[in-house]
């Protein structure tokens, strides 16, 4: 059950320890005018409704979950009277005077009957009874001479006062398949004098509960909605533990057909959808961050593209920049999933559209007729020239870049060309970048998101086996995206390849791929839209199971389903944008970092990682590994990448390093490593004993690629300089464990001083890759007894190239550190924070 008390609120900034790092070196060895009264009997009015009232709260629920910022309270059904015979023929509306902000008093959501008399769900809190008692009282009391009838305009029309069960929350409410597990709304009530308090604490609860929650969520000035997956009964059961919470509970089953269905004359057509929507998006500032889509171009001129777009390019300016590719285009969808995410959600709002960045297109592919198809071999070339020409064209803006592109002409067991181009650009490392007499931690880096390939239609058996992500995915530097989806509604005839918050039948991964020399691929996964089976379990993408994007053709097909890693890095690239909107100024290693320490495990993928003990599955460490190399990390959270919680807090660092050093006789030796004393919240963390809790280390750094012959067997040859992390073990002190580690003789230098059972992976799952994230599980008062971490070189081509001159070269890393106790009753963040802020003060930092 959930904790009564919770502290997963995300109102807190994640906290930096850079300054906590200390270096050491190897040591080598309104209303108004009179009305006809409608009562006849006011007094008699007041005393059937106080009646009704007390009967409707003594209805109150008993079990009522605790929200941070919330009096517990009863929810009632309000009615408004008949119309009366004769009269006025507009409805009889529920008061606004109901409700008093003051004492949170609110309603919750109002319907239409077919009689025009209207009905509301009220609540009241337990502290505002009496004043709302009271206020009734008034209402019926004697009046005094001329003065006016108070709260007349407030009850006069209420005809009747009843409890109100959980099932009034629920809209649209079909009784089909009530039994079957779907996705399902919750309209969280925001409180208006807060800054979004309940939305995260609701998804809180519901994670405790073992719902499965969407990591999106949509955010509007009074209404947070959370998206979970359950049957019918258990999100009744959920939402009546919150009243006061939850104001309405809508199906999320939905398909994409109302946006795109072409309707006759007089129905809702696609442009409608689109022109409202356009009319409701507010551009970012000029000088705003950008999210460039390498792709086949974009249709300038869609009234969704056209007011978020700060420039569009083509490698070659003879293929211009138009979306050239058929059946509603590629580039444009792209580019309307990275500004807006899936439409079909803002098309069933109505609020405003604030975008905090702009959308780039640089056409990388040339138009099939008329031009040479580029071949694999010149993708790298391609991708580094367009990347160039952007960069060029719109200098000193932030960018990230987000690539959907990917082939099957070489095999992604080692690295190509390709993904050596790609790690070249995120490094800074390709032709033009380099300055002399720049170090290489002082060269551009750059974000950069691929897509890991799709797996083609065939039979279920085939779609939904593992299979290798395609060339560039393998790049170590960019972050993979594959998919999962929470789509499984289709039309009659078909049935979904995958249960909803699985994998992606699209999506590819690297479990067949050589663990000790391929990265984990793909990293993180966003909605990437489900294959639907017919009855001869033959799967293929249907439009149901997709997802709702702009179109290139403005004039027949404005709006296009859209689906597989396609849509899932569109969909990482709209992350990406409003996580640089969000969180300004961090270095791209740092915001590829918080996207993988912001990522979890839907309920059916954490089921093969997790038991029914404190620790992971007792399974060997190369089939937990396999499964993480099929899912990632999870599905990325964007309110956790940009704010901690009292029981879930990031530590953040960032620092320049120095790998690798001449020795006195000249010799390459090992140089820095950095070690923090991690403030460590031990006194909230005995509190939890042996609760069970997380600790999620992630290193994130770009390396400049060696491309030979040795790298698909020798990773140490194809990075130019490799980084580990280790924690000082229980038993050690401080000075023991900077001692033993310094010491370390170099050719088991990259060796961990030991495993634990209590990770996820272990240290000799890291071989590849210039991402290393592993997860601690266990007993509270156990990962208390770590406190120090190290980061330290291993090796790379900077040391063992000699004669290329880099021995001494600078590099980077972004070191992100979270402990996680989702749904405890304990205060984490405080501790820490006032640790840091203490250490702070010690050295000078404001």
């Amino acid at each position: 059950m959930p904790a009564k008390h919770v502290n997963d609120a995300r109102d807190r900034a994640h906290l930096s320890i850079s300054h906590r790092r200390e270096t050491d070196t190897f040591e080598f060895r309104g209303g108004g005018g009179d009305s006809k009264p409608l009562r006849d009997d006011y007094p008699a009015h007041a005393e059937s409704l106080l009646t009704q009232l007390a009967l409707a709260l003594d209805a109150a629920p008993q079990n009522r979950l605790a929200i941070d910022g919330l009096t517990p309270g009863s929810l009632v059904e309000i009615g408004t009277m008949p119309l009366l015979p004769g009269g006025r023929r507009a409805a009889q509306k529920i008061p606004t005077g109901l409700e008093m902000p003051g004492e949170d008093v609110v309603i919750l959501k109002t319907e239409r009957n077919d009689d025009k008399t209207e009905r509301a769900i009220l609540f009241v809190p337990d502290t505002a009874r009496e004043v709302l008692k009271q206020r009734i009282a008034d209402y019926g009391g004697r009046a005094l001479g001329n003065r006016p009838r108070p709260h007349v305009d407030d009850y006069e029309t209420i005809e009747t006062i009843l409890a109100a069960g959980v099932d009034k929350l629920f809209v649209g409410l079909r009784a089909v398949d009530l039994d079957r597990a779907r996705w399902w709304e919750l309209w969280i009530r925001e409180p208006i004098t807060a800054d979004r308090k309940y939305g995260e604490q609701v998804a809180s609860h519901a994670r405790a509960a073992a719902f499965d929650v969407l990591p999106d969520r949509l955010e509007f000035p009074e209404t947070t909605v959370v998206f979970i997956h359950a049957a019918f009964a258990a999100v009744a059961a959920f939402a009546a533990t919150l009243p006061g919470v939850v104001a309405e509970i809508r199906s999320a089953d939905t398909t994409l057909s109302p946006f795109l269905d072409r309707g006759s004359r007089d129905a809702v057509a696609p442009f409608d959808w689109v022109d409202e929507l356009a009319g409701r998006i507010t551009p970012a500032p000029p000088e705003a961050a950008a999210v460039c889509v390498l792709d086949s171009g974009v249709n300038a001129d869609h009234p969704l593209i056209r007011p978020a777009l700060a420039g569009a390019w083509a490698y070659d300016d003879a293929w211009l920049t138009s979306d050239h590719e058929g059946q509603g285009g590629h580039g444009t969808g792209m580019v309307s999933l990275v500004l807006y995410g899936s439409l079909e959600y803002l098309m069933a709002s109505s609020s405003t559209v604030a975008l905090s960045f702009a959308a780039e297109s640089m056409k990388l592919l040339p138009p099939a007729e008329g031009f040479s198809p580029t071949r694999p071999a010149h993708y790298g070339i391609v991708t580094q020239g367009a990347v160039a020409k952007v960069e060029a064209s719109r200098p000193n803006t932030k960018r990230s870049f987000v690539l959907a592109c990917s082939t099957t002409e070489f095999p992604s067991e080692a690295p190509s060309t390709w993904s050596g181009a790609l790690d070249q650009i995120a490094s800074g490392s390709m032709m033009g970048d380099r300055t002399p007499g720049k170090k290489a931690s002082e060269h551009p880096k750059r974000l950069i998101a691929v897509a890991t390939g799709n797996v083609d239609s065939g039979t279920l058996p085939d779609v939904i086996r593992s299979q290798p992500v395609e060339d560039p995915a393998q790049s170590w530097n960019a972050l993979s995206i594959g998919g999962y989806t929470a789509k499984e509604q289709v039309a009659a005839g078909f049935k979904p390849a995958v249960p909803a918050n699985h994998r992606s039948p699209f999506s590819k991964g690297s479990n067949a791929l050589s663990t000790d020399l391929t990265p984990i691929k793909p990293e993180v996964l966003f909605e990437a839209g489900n294959m639907a089976a017919d009855s001869s379990d033959f799967c293929g993408w249907h439009e149901d199971l997709a997802i709702l994007a702009a179109g290139s053709d403005v004039v027949t097909r404005p709006l296009i389903p859209f689906w597989a890693t396609s849509a899932a890095v569109g969909l990482a690239g709209n992350f990406f944008g409003r996580l640089e909107a969000g969180a300004p100024g961090r270095w791209p290693e740092t915001y590829r970092a918080l996207t993988v320490d912001s990522a979890r495990w839907t309920q059916p993928m954490l089921s093969k990682l997790v038991g029914t003990g404190a620790k992971w599955r007792s399974l060997s460490k190369a089939k937990l590994q396999a499964v993480v190399r099929e899912f990632g990390y999870g599905v990325p959270d964007l309110d956790r990448a940009l704010r901690s919680a009292r029981n879930d807090v990031s530590l953040v660092a960032e620092a320049e390093i120095q790998p690798y050093k001449y020795s006195d006789d000249g010799r390459p030796i090992f140089n820095e490593v950095h070690f923090y004393k991690l403030p460590w919240p031990r006194r909230e963390l005995q509190k939890l004993q042996n609760a069970s809790v997380m600790f999620k280390v992630t290193l994130s750094y770009f390396i400049e690629p060696n491309l030979t012959g040795k790298a698909a067997t020798r990773p140490d040859t194809y990075r130019s300089f490799g980084l580990r992390y280790e924690l000082k073990k229980s038993g050690l002190s401080s000075e023991q464990f900077r001692k033993k580690l310094t010491s370390r003789k170099e050719k088991i230098l990259a060796e961990a001083i030991g495993d634990s059972e209590n990770w996820l992976l272990g240290s000799k799952s890291v071989q590849a890759g210039s991402l290393h994230c592993d997860i601690w599980r266990g007993r509270a008062v156990d990962l208390a007894l770590y406190d120090e971490i190290a980061i330290f070189p291993v090796g790379g081509w900077w040391k063992s190239h000699v004669g290329k001159g880099r021995v001494e070269d600078t590099g980077r890393y972004a070191l992100v550190l979270s402990i996680q106790a989702p749904g405890q009753d304990v205060d984490l963040h405080t501790e820490i924070e006032t640790a840091v802020r203490l250490d702070a003060a010690e050295v000078g930092i404001s």
